[in-house]
């Protein structure tokens, strides 16, 4: 089975160079493939990415009930076919729920395929002060679903910021696996082998998922909302020509570059 580890956190947090971090310091002669799922029109993450030795694909941005299904299981499907992984990294997109693409991840096929081990959240601990983050369900849930949380950026912080990151990591019950502070997005490699473990999301009604919540064995069932099926038949027709509509309610770029808008105010 191929180790597998997501990378999450809120938009700017410094993804990307943590994982050109762990790129940099990985053993040599190890494969390494990374999955990306960048939100925009060009795919920046991807072209950084591919200046390390690593394989990189990219899944488009759109709403993360597409992302999390045909189209990511189609990227990782060729990823692990013509690379032939020893590890993967998946780096969603600084607005998608991690719950959907973990669900994938542990789902029928790549149960017997993928060890899903630690998913590494990372937060800029200067934003805990600031209700929009702390406010919004999608960044809390990435906290949720985190075993490893990370204070990016720490060189960039106040003594008071940093407490405020101590508060979070002490918040949680049960602990998350271990709590690190770093400069730069300068992950360890050991922190990736962390043990992955079950989560209760914040907010369970936020998310899309026909099965029953596989991060918390005891949660009911989440019935999708009724046009989430209609937005994946519309994002197939994207590769068919057609232009697409996101329905209202799902992840779309619209609702998200509104949300981008309203946090550089």
């Amino acid at each position: 089975m191929i180790p597998t580890n997501i990378i999450t956190g809120f938009l700017g947090v410094g993804k990307t160079t943590a994982i050109k971090q762990l790129l940099g310091a990985k053993p040599e002669g190890e494969v390494w493939s990374v999955l990306v799922n960048e939100f925009g029109e060009i795919g920046i993450d991807g072209a950084l990415l591919k200046e390390t030795n690593a394989h990189i694909r990219e899944v488009p941005g759109g709403c993360i009930c597409c992302v999390a299904g045909l189209p990511m299981k189609m990227a990782l499907n060729m990823l692990i076919a013509r690379t032939k992984p020893d590890r993967i990294l998946i780096e969603p997109t600084g607005l998608g729920h991690p719950e959907e693409i973990i669900n994938t991840l542990t789902g029928e096929y790549y149960d017997s395929v993928l060890d899903l081990r630690a998913t590494l959240t990372l937060v800029d601990p200067r934003k805990l002060s600031d209700t929009r983050y702390t406010g919004n369900a999608t960044f809390n849930d990435q906290l949720a679903v985190a075993d490893v949380l990370v204070a990016n950026k720490i060189d960039l912080c106040s003594p008071l910021d940093r407490a405020s990151f101590d508060d979070l990591v002490a918040s949680f019950n049960p602990p998350k696996q271990a709590a690190f502070a770093v400069e730069q997005g300068a992950l360890a490699l050991a922190w990736l082998d962390y043990p992955r473990q079950p989560h209760q999301l914040a907010h369970p009604q936020h998310h899309a998922a026909a099965k029953q919540n596989r991060l918390s064995p005891n949660a009911s069932s989440i019935t999708p909302p009724s046009n989430c099926q209609t937005t994946r038949r519309s994002c197939a027709a994207k590769t068919r020509g057609r232009a697409i509509t996101p329905a209202a309610g799902c992840f779309n770029r619209r609702s998200s570059l509104t949300l981008i808008n309203s946090l550089a105010g």
